[in-house]
């Protein structure tokens, strides 16, 4: 309602500069507008699925913290690459801040596997399907896809993440990665360290799914 002299909107950072006599029209258009910014605030937490993410620019994930506080906003590029002979081509989108782990679990050791983590949704196989094979062992959970020409491994389906892909940075072409930090996870230790590690697992969601 409006006091004797002004109305107080609903946003607290601002009051109705209208006097009480000319003040019910700009009321309504406050309420109006504040009701699309609701509408908006609604979509954007809870959006649908996107067919590419934005290029080049931030994900505005978290305009309003109240709605998002589990995202951050992310700037999303996409990066390409693929295997040693050409046969496996793949796009995939990220941050050009690659976040890489170094896992040291039997078969990580023995192939070198650096790789970051990215939702399903954000990797696209161009070409050479029909060029790939699949290891699997222990748990059969991850699958370690390489190129059967070559035998690089460009990408694979880790265990801790089945529902993205582990890709190889070494194996994206330059230009699109600005930074890189490793980090260190004890794959010898597997079930303790997945227990330990607060944020591997959102790491295959996307941001619209959180």
């Amino acid at each position: 309602t409006c006091s004797s002299e002004h109305v107080k909107a609903s946003s607290p950072r601002e009051e109705c500069v209208f006097p009480k006599s000319d003040c019910t029209l700009p009321c309504l258009l406050l309420i109006m507008i504040l009701n699309c910014v609701g509408m908006f605030q609604e979509n954007l937490s809870f959006g649908q699925d996107i067919a590419e993410p934005c290029v080049g620019r931030p994900i505005l994930t978290n305009v309003f913290p109240a709605r998002s506080r589990k995202l951050q906003l992310m700037e999303l590029v996409k990066h390409v690459g693929g295997c040693h002979c050409g046969a496996i081509r793949f796009e995939v989108w990220n941050s050009p801040d690659l976040h890489v782990f170094n896992c040291n679990c039997s078969i990580c050791t023995k192939k070198q596997n650096h790789h970051f983590i990215v939702p399903g949704k954000y990797f696209k196989l161009l070409q050479g399907s029909d060029n790939l094979t699949t290891y699997t062992f222990n748990t059969h959970i991850a699958k370690h896809t390489f190129c059967k020409t070559c035998g690089v491994q460009s990408f694979y389906t880790p265990r801790s993440n089945p529902d993205g892909y582990g890709i190889s940075p070494q194996c994206l072409e330059p230009g699109t990665v600005r930074s890189v930090t490793v980090e260190e996870f004890g794959g010898d230790n597997w079930e303790e360290s997945m227990k330990a590690h607060k944020s591997i697992k959102n790491m295959s969601v996307a941001a619209a799914d959180i």
